[in-house]
């Protein structure tokens, strides 16, 4: 077994291994999955950066840069009268509101819901149950299995939101129409108070689901390695493509809309243009299934202009080129292999993006799947195993890598700083809001 790595080296500089969680660590579980989700409260005492991630059937609240330090809060959603399976926080995700209700959540029991973080800061550290909340789906009344994918909608205020479930359905749900004047709030089945609208995806159940950054579009993965890709507004299929084995297990999109990055059980990491239609690079390197793919919107290049050979490294919080410029796009992997992989994809930007076709039946939609002797295979950047057990999420920030795995280890990488960008440290300091950039889980 090869020896950890506590640094790597990008195009960009080196990565370094900053800290660890070492306390409330636990054995390996095959179906239990510790993911990450940066938050950001922007005023009041509360105000600062919080990394939040899940451990068994814990959720915790840790002040950003200090993972290895005990969290500052904790939540757990099991009732005490109930002595059956407990219940587990599957997945998160932060996006800030006006109403303060920010923090989504979605349970092993297919309840969904969206807290206050300001609320669960301000009440008592002993206390871990939800203090101000809503709660949609309570007790499985509009579906009672797994929800295994949340995501915040982007360009809606922090309104609406989509929840996959293991059922196969993906619901939409309109927050702001139903909020309370009480601080707890159940959502069940009746005029105004269930989903806006549900899709029903084929494939034997969602893995995965992942707003457009524009708000447009929500892609979904299943276990039939189908990525599709349905408009948020009509919920009609617009596009997708098919992997050539196993099941698609994670997705994430470019920062620009342009494309989607999917992983799975063919141990590849997948990359599909949507003005291409069609997938534009096949990524391989990892020796498992994938388990959370994510593109590093703070580091990307393109073409200088002035010096049409060379390369410039940039931070950015779009990602965006000028048209017909080639663009590398920076993609992180990690996978049931314990590794991690960057990527550096060279893609060219032509300006707009192409309207996607419409009438036509789904079978056409969907790109087939190619051989694998067909494939042109791009290889990683960085590959470096940094875990013991086998990793389940990455998050990229502007100044650090935080990943996590399925012993619930969660581990922060000091990034280098980059060329044409002052350094800046690991601290709760005012800038811009990255939480913009990572709104599913």
């Amino acid at each position: 077994m090869s020896q950890l790595r506590n640094q790597f080296r990008a195009s960009e500089g080196r990565y370094t291994y900053l800290s660890e969680r070492l306390n409330g660590l636990i054995s390996f579980n095959p179906s239990r999955f510790t993911y990450l989700t940066l938050a950001q409260l922007h005023d009041g005492e509360e105000a600062g950066r919080y990394l939040i991630y899940n451990v068994q059937d814990m959720l915790h609240i840790c002040q950003y840069g200090t993972t290895d330090k005990v969290p500052v809060r904790s939540m757990s959603f099991s009732q005490p009268a109930n002595n059956t399976l407990p219940v587990i926080p599957t997945c998160h995700a932060f996006q800030s509101s006006a109403d303060g209700y920010d923090l989504l959540i979605g349970l092993s029991t297919g309840d969904v819901i969206v807290a206050s973080l300001r609320g669960q800061l301000q009440g008592s550290a002993a206390n871990t149950k939800p203090i101000t909340f809503l709660h949609y789906n309570a007790d499985g009344a509009v579906d009672g299995r797994s929800c295994t994918s949340v995501c915040w909608i982007p360009k809606s205020e922090g309104s609406l939101f989509a929840a996959a479930h293991s059922s196969g359905s993906l619901y939409f749900y309109n927050k702001g129409a139903s909020i309370a004047a009480e601080s707890r709030f159940s959502m069940k089945v009746g005029p105004g108070k269930g989903p806006t609208f549900t899709v029903s995806v084929p494939g034997g159940g969602i893995n995965a689901i992942a707003a457009a950054p524009d708000g447009s579009k929500v892609a979904t993965v299943s276990r039939d390695g189908v990525m599709r890709v349905y408009e948020t507004s009509t919920s009609r299929l617009v596009t997708g493509f098919k992997s050539y084995y196993g099941g698609a297990l994670c997705i994430a999109w470019s920062a620009d809309g342009r494309y989607i990055a999917v992983g799975g059980e063919d141990d590849l990491v997948t990359v599909f243009g949507l003005a291409e239609r069609g997938v534009v690079a096949w990524c391989q390197g990892h020796t498992s299934w994938v388990s959370h793919v994510a593109f590093d919107s703070w580091v990307w290049q393109q073409e200088d202009e002035a010096e049409p050979t060379g390369r410039q490294i940039v931070r950015t919080t779009s990602g965006m080129s000028a048209s017909g410029v080639d663009v590398i796009y920076r993609l992180g992997s990690v996978g049931q292999d314990c590794q991690l992989m960057l990527w550096d994809i060279t893609l060219t930007s032509d300006g707009l993006l192409a309207s996607l076709p419409t009438g036509r039946d789904a079978a056409e939609l969907i790109a087939a799947a190619v051989p694998r002797a067909e494939m042109i295979f791009t290889p990683p950047t960085v590959q470096a195993r940094i875990h013991h057990e086998p990793l389940s999420d990455l998050l990229f920030t502007p100044e650090a890598l935080f990943t996590a795995d399925q012993g619930g280890q969660v581990k922060c990488w000091q990034r280098p700083p980059l060329m044409a960008t002052p350094a800046v440290s690991l601290s709760d300091g005012p800038e811009a809001d990255p939480c913009a950039q990572q709104q599913q889980r």
